[in-house]
Order: structure tokens, then C-alpha cells, then sequence
């Protein structure tokens, strides 16, 4: 990609392709023009579809995009600007207009990404944050997992008279040291693996549709979700199509909806209920304006593009009118496009929210009553 810039500043890119998702130095970005306008440093801010911005200097007018610029996939607003330095601080003294780039998603299939050691060793300085708030105790805890792989069942009776004293708050932070040494242990091992499974088509899950629905009862129809993430229905319908939604996302909480790009939504060739993908944004008046984005009428996959004309969005399952479902199970699933393998795969959680999971349980307060009812069901382990 060549970005150039003529003498009032205006940057034109000859492509609108930054590069995929998790590319780390694998394209360059030439640029032409930067000296129509002398400074000391030159830059280029890249603003993401979830809001956040970064920048990133450019050498020698080229820029090689790493892990960090290439985050996530979508329509990625790029202006290059010039400074002055001056000390430890900077004057940005002459901005181009905003581009607008793409970042295409990456696709894996039968393997989940190995986490980065960055990742890794960040999740290690707050685990190791934590520590520092603990008592004594803690950093007797701290101490034991050093010795842990020279002596194992030391460590385990440590741990038993450990919960005696402090229940689940120490149960969780030794669970939570022992996860991030694994991770480290592993991005350090599989580096070069991991850098292969975040461009590599074919080793990416299956199903990314999690059912979070409140729903399970409409118009003398019930609804039951399966431990596999398929649905069950039961009952007979009338004169109307009843619509089960099967997300339901807070809204303005990017995390909860299906992120822009290109998605095939599958429901494994049943051609007896109505599998839909919905976007929605809201009116100034209070209503809500639609779009089907995918609909699944005949059993066939179809693809799609999510985009951000409407950016909330969930998915459901509409039924025919007068038809009696009888145990009817309904595979629904949510995948990226390229992965050709269609059949059905349980939604799996990926390694990201793994470690908001472990987050969440780090931030849990201790909680002294809580700890004492453990601390009494608590029985020293046979060593």
C-alpha cells in the first residue's frame, strides 16, 4: 500500500486493504509527500470500530504494521499527521484528511489460538498486583507456587491448611497463578504456532453463536436450550409466526453484538423453522428501525455482511403458523465465512473471554463471612 500526500496535505491510499486481522509485519505502508510539510516526527492514527485510537510513527517514510495496529477487523479511520518535538513532548503541527481502511478478519477452525506472550505477561503483572494486597499469607501462597514443580504434594497439604484460614479468596487466587504460568508456559512454546493459527483459514471454531435468551415460552410453543446449544421445541402454533430470539445483547456494549464482517449463519438444512439475523438501531422517537441481515427459509447456509448501518443486532428462530412441533431439535449455528465445514459444532468460549472470566474473579471481593463457611467444610487432604 502507498498512502501519498500532496502540497495541501491531502492523502490519497492507492488501496483501501491494511491487511488481516493479527498480521504482525507482514505488509508495508509506503508513504510519499511527508516532507510538503517539514517537521521532526511523522505519524499515522488508526481510530477502531470499538472506539479506541493508537498511533504509529513512521520511519523513513514506510510503516510495517504489527499485532498491535492489526487488533480486530473492520472499517478503520487512518489520518497521518506531522509534529514538532520538543523535550518529552510533542506538537502536532499539520494533520491530513481521515482515510478510511479495511482490516479483514483472519479464520482458524479445528484449533483455538495459542495466547500471546504479551497477553500472557500481562495478565501476570495484575495477577502479581493482586498479590501485593494480600496478607501474609499471600505471599506464603506466592512462595509455594515457586517450589511447585519440585514438590507437588508439599504444595497440596500447603494449600489445604491455606483454605482453612482464608477460603475462597485464596482458592481463587492460586487458581488464577497456576492459569497464567500455563499460558506463558505455552505462548513461550508455541510462539511461531500461534503467530501461523491467527492468518491460517481452517483452524478457527466453528460456531461463534452463544445463546444468552430469556425466552421460552410464545404462543403456546416452548422453547428449551439443549447443554449442546441446539434448541428444542414443543407445542403447536396458530395463525402467527412466534419468534424466539436467541441473543439478547445489552445494548451500546460492542462485546455483546456480532462484530462487522463476513458471517454464513447455518441451521443444518432444517427447512421447518426460520433461522435470522437482525440489525436494529434506534430512532430518535424512540422506535427501532430493522434489517434482516440473513434469513434462512429453504435450510440452505447464507452468507452475509454485517456492517455498520445498523449496529445492534441478535439473532432468533421463527416458526411456521400451524404446525406442531414435537420435540423438534434445531441446530442454529454462526460461523465465519471461509470455513467450509458446515456440520454442527457446540459454541465454545474463546481464549479472550476465558481471561475476562479470570479477571472477574480476581476483582471478587473477600468476603470474611463468606470465607469462614468454607473454612468449616473444609478437611485436611490425605497426603
Amino acid at each position: 500500500m502507498t498512502i501519498t500526500l500532496d502540497n495541501e496535505y491531502f492523502a490519497v491510499s492507492d488501496d483501501s486493504l491494511l491487511g488481516h486481522c493479527g498480521e504482525k509485519n507482514s505488509r508495508a505502508v509506503y508513504f510519499t509527500g511527508l516532507d510538503n510539510f517539514t517537521a521532526d516526527r511523522y505519524s499515522i492514527i488508526f481510530t477502531y470500530p470499538d472506539g479506541a485510537s493508537y498511533e504509529s510513527r513512521i520511519e523513513n517514510e514506510i510503516l510495517f504494521p504489527d499485532s498491535a495496529v492489526m487488533r480486530m477487523p473492520g472499517r478503520v479511520m487512518a489520518q497521518v499527521i506531522a509534529c514538532n518535538v520538543n523535550g518529552d513532548e510533542y506538537e502536532v503541527i499539520k494533520k491530513s484528511n481521515v482515510m478510511m481502511l479495511e482490516i479483514k478478519p483472519s479464520l482458524d477452525d479445528k484449533a483455538s489460538p495459542f495466547p500471546s506472550v504479551k497477553d500472557s505477561l500481562r495478565l501476570l503483572d495484575e495477577l502479581e498486583t493482586c498479590e501485593e494486597r494480600l496478607t501474609e499469607v499471600s505471599e506464603s501462597i506466592a512462595q509455594v507456587q515457586e517450589e511447585l514443580y519440585s514438590d507437588q504434594r508439599e504444595l497440596s497439604r500447603t494449600q489445604a491448611s491455606l483454605l482453612t484460614q482464608f477460603g475462597s479468596c485464596v482458592a481463587q487466587m492460586n487458581t488464577s497463578i497456576e492459569a497464567a504460568r500455563e499460558y506463558a508456559q505455552a505462548a513461550a512454546l508455541n510462539a511461531q504456532q500461534a503467530y501461523y493459527n491467527k492468518s491460517s483459514i481452517g483452524m478457527q471454531k466453528r460456531n461463534l453463536l452463544k445463546i444468552d435468551t430469556c425466552d421460552t415460552e410464545k404462543m403456546g410453543v416452548a422453547m428449551t436450550v439443549n447443554a449442546d446449544g441446539s434448541v428444542t421445541f414443543n407445542g403447536e402454533t396458530g395463525d402467527f409466526f412466534p419468534e424466539f430470539i436467541l441473543t439478547s445483547p445489552e445494548r451500546y456494549d460492542a462485546k455483546k453484538h456480532i462484530p462487522n464482517g463476513r458471517y454464513i449463519l447455518c441451521s443444518n438444512g432444517d427447512e421447518t423453522a426460520s433461522a435470522v439475523v437482525t440489525g436494529y438501531v434506534e430512532n430518535e422517537d424512540g422506535t427501532h428501525t430493522e434489517r434482516a441481515y440473513a434469513f434462512i427459509d429453504d435450510g440452505q447456509d447464507k452468507a452475509f455482511t454485517m456492517d455498520s448501518e445498523f449496529p445492534y443486532n441478535f439473532a432468533s428462530i421463527m416458526l411456521r403458523p400451524h404446525t406442531v412441533y414435537n420435540n423438534k431439535t434445531i441446530h442454529v449455528m454462526l460461523k465465519y465465512e471461509g470455513i467450509e465445514d458446515s456440520s454442527y459444532e457446540p459454541y465454545k468460549p474463546s481464549l479472550q473471554e476465558q481471561i475476562d472470566e479470570l479477571r472477574d474473579k480476581l476483582t471478587t471481593p473477600y468476603n470474611e463471612i463468606q470465607t469462614n463457611a468454607i473454612t468449616d467444610e473444609v478437611r485436611e487432604e490425605e497426603i
